[in-house]
C-alpha cells in the first residue's frame, strides 16, 4: 500500500511535471476521452493528425477483431470497434515508447525496457481470460506495469544510475528507492496508471505483480488472478530480453509463474511462443530492437525438473553462476538498465 509518505511524493514529481507523461495527439485524445460528451467521430478527426498513431489502432483493432471475415480499413470503423477507453489506453502507451525511446539516465536500457515491457503487455493480454478480464486493459496494464521505472529514470538520471550500477534487485532495489527517492517503481506505477485512469483492480496488480504471494487479494479472486497473470507476463517479458546463458536460469522461474494459473508445463511453450511471434511483428511496428530465438523450442520442450538438474550441473562446474542463482532465486532479475 502506498503510505503518506511515499504518495505525497508522488504528487509532487506529478506537479513538477518530472514523471513520464504523453504529448501531442495522444495527451489530446487523453484530454478528449475524459470527456462525458466524447465521440468516436472527434476521436476519429484527432487521430488522423497522426499517422503513425493511426495505423497502430488500426493494426490494433485487426488483431483483436480476431481475423474475421472482414479486415477493417477504415479509422472510424477501428475506433468505433475498439471504443473510446481502449483506444485512450493505446494511444497512451503507444506514444510513450515513441516519446521515450531514450533519455539522460546512462545506466538505464530503454530500448531493453520497452521491448520487455511490449513483450509483457501481449502476454497480459493473451493471459486475461484466466483473470476474467479485458484483454485490452489487461495489454495496457501489462505494457506499463514498469512504468515506475522509467519515471525514477526520467526524474532522478543521475541519482538513479548510481543505483543501477549497483546491480540491486528485488526488495534490495525496492527498499533503495524508497530510501533516495521516498517512493518505489512499483508504487510510483501503480498511482500513474491510476492517474491515467485504469481501473483500481489493476493499479493493485500492478503495486504487487513482483511478489504475487504477497498480495492482499485471497487467492481464487479475479484480482488475485490478475496479479498472477500479471506475474506470469513479466517473467515473459524477461526471458526475452536475455541473453542465452541467463534465459536458461530464468526458465524454471517461467514454469513456477505459470502453476501459479494453473497451467501445467504443456500449457507454457505454445503460449510463450504465440507471445514471441506477436511481439517481434509489433517491435517491428514500433521499431523497437527483436531478435529470432533458435532455442526457444528446445528452452521450453524440457520439463522443469531437467532444468532444475541443468541448473544444478552448471552450478558444479561454474560457482560463479552458483552465486549468482543463490543471490537472484527469491528475488526478481532485474530487466536490462533497471
Amino acid at each position: 500500500m502506498m503510505n503518506d509518505i511515499s504518495r505525497r511524493r508522488f504528487e509532487e514529481l506529478k506537479a513538477g511535471g518530472s514523471l513520464p507523461s504523453p504529448r501531442g495527439v495522444a495527451l489530446a485524445v487523453l484530454d478528449l476521452t475524459g470527456r462525458p460528451n466524447a465521440s468516436a467521430r472527434e476521436i476519429t478527426r484527432l487521430v488522423q493528425i497522426d499517422p503513425a498513431m493511426a495505423g497502430r489502432i488500426l493494426r490494433y483493432a485487426n488483431g483483436a477483431h480476431g481475423g474475421g471475415l472482414r479486415h477493417i480499413v477504415s479509422l472510424s470503423h477501428a475506433i468505433t470497434f475498439l471504443g473510446l477507453f481502449r483506444v485512450r489506453q493505446i494511444a497512451l502507451g503507444f506514444s510513450l515508447i515513441d516519446q521515450y525511446r531514450s533519455g539522460a539516465c546512462v545506466a538505464f536500457d530503454y530500448a531493453g525496457y520497452w521491448t520487455s515491457a511490449l513483450a509483457t503487455g501481449i502476454a497480459a493480454q493473451k493471459l486475461a481470460h484466466l483473470a476474467q478480464c479485458p484483454p485490452d486493459e489487461s495489454f495496457s496494464c501489462g505494457l506499463l506495469a514498469g512504468i515506475g521505472r522509467l519515471a525514477l529514470a526520467t526524474a532522478f538520471p543521475d541519482k538513479y544510475a548510481v543505483i543501477l550500477r549497483q546491480g540491486l534487485s528485488g526488495t534490495r532495489l525496492a527498499d533503495e528507492e524508497r530510501a533516495r527517492f521516498g517512493v518505489d517503481h512499483a508504487q510510483l506505477s501503480s498511482e500513474m496508471l491510476d492517474s491515467w485512469g485504469l481501473p483500481e483492480i489493476f493499479t493493485h496488480a500492478v503495486r504487487d505483480h513482483e511478489y504475487p504471494a504477497q498480495t492482499p487479494s485471497p487467492p481464487g479472486t479475479r484480482a488475485h488472478a490478475l496479479c498472477a497473470s500479471l506475474h506470469f507476463a513479466m517473467r515473459i517479458g524477461q526471458l526475452l530480453n536475455l541473453d542465452d546463458a541467463h534465459r536458461w536460469e530464468q526458465v524454471p522461474s517461467l514454469f513456477n509463474a505459470g502453476a501459479l494459473l494453473g497451467m501445467g508445463e504443456e500449457d507454457v511453450p505454445p503460449l510463450v511462443e504465440a507471445v514471441v511471434a506477436e511481439w517481434q511483428g509489433w517491435a517491428r511496428e514500433l521499431n523497437l530492437p527483436t531478435r529470432s530465438y533458435s532455442d526457444l523450442r528446445e528452452l521450453l520442450a524440457a520439463p522443469q525438473a531437467e532444468h532444475m538438474r541443468a541448473r544444478s550441473r552448471r552450478r558444479a562446474l561454474h560457482p560463479s553462476t552458483s552465486c549468482c542463482w543463490r543471490r537472484t532465486r527469491n528475488d526478481i532479475r532485474p530487466w536490462p538498465g533497471f
